[in-house]
């Protein structure tokens, strides 16, 4: 791939009040390794539509967890980092990508915006509701591996060539209602959602593992990646 046909592919930044605290290192590493050029997306763009008309892809990233407003849930103990702008951006990022038919990568914190834009719901706190059989982050916030399968006639599963493997995890919620229109396609051993797809939106990925942390290292993250991108260009 020449640097003239490398793909623009933006990346959503989680932010705090004063500062850019969430720089996405790992997204960054694993687009330029597939041949693509980053570009970061901090929430507050007035011009949204014009940037991504520029851009061949977008990556919805993982972060903080979305305001529980956003699906009608309650405001539980465990939820952090909630951040309105962030929520009011990248819900708008989605909507026009989506709208635009751009390519999409939405992973772990991505996927669940992308459910709860479409009118979906989310699960606050997984140990409530799946207790500990599967660990879907270390205490201490720490990437965690674990199985996921897929469906065998996902179009997931046909990209990848595979319907089990291991990913890498860190997440606390994980869907609850689908939204309209989409499937889940991918579970853990204890049933926790982790890749959903949609007829409506083919040029879609939504996984709730990382695969940008295993990237260089795990040649099945790597080809979702090289896919996807190549799908960009």
């Amino acid at each position: 791939m020449t640097a003239a046909q490398s793909p623009l592919i933006g990346l959503t930044v989680y932010s705090s009040e004063d500062r850019y605290q969430y720089y996405p290192r790992d997204y960054v590493s694993a687009v330029r390794l597939c041949g693509g050029i980053p570009v970061l997306l901090p929430p507050g763009e007035s011009n949204t539509e014009k940037l991504i008309d520029l851009l061949n892809g977008i990556i919805l990233t993982g972060g903080g967890d979305i305001n529980p407003v956003h699906y009608g849930g309650d405001l539980h103990s465990q939820i952090y980092w909630v951040n309105d702008d962030q929520d009011k951006s990248e819900m708008n990022i989605a909507k026009i990508a989506l709208d635009q038919k751009k390519p999409v990568l939405a992973t772990c914190r991505g996927m669940q915006v992308i459910n709860t834009l479409l009118g979906g719901t989310l699960h606050a706190h997984l140990p409530d509701n799946y207790g500990n059989a599967v660990l879907h982050r270390l205490e201490e916030n720490l990437a965690v591996d674990h199985d996921v399968r897929l469906k065998k006639d996902s179009a997931l599963a046909k990209l990848l060539g595979a319907v089990e493997f291991p990913v890498k995890s860190w997440h606390h919620q994980s869907i609850k209602e689908l939204a309209k229109g989409f499937q889940a396609v991918g579970f853990a051993e204890d049933g926790v959602i982790e890749a959903i797809e949609s007829d409506a939106y083919p040029n879609l990925i939504a996984v709730q593992w990382h695969p940008e942390i295993a990237n260089e290292k795990n040649g099945l993250q790597k080809k979702l990646f090289q896919n996807w991108i190549n799908k960009c260009s």
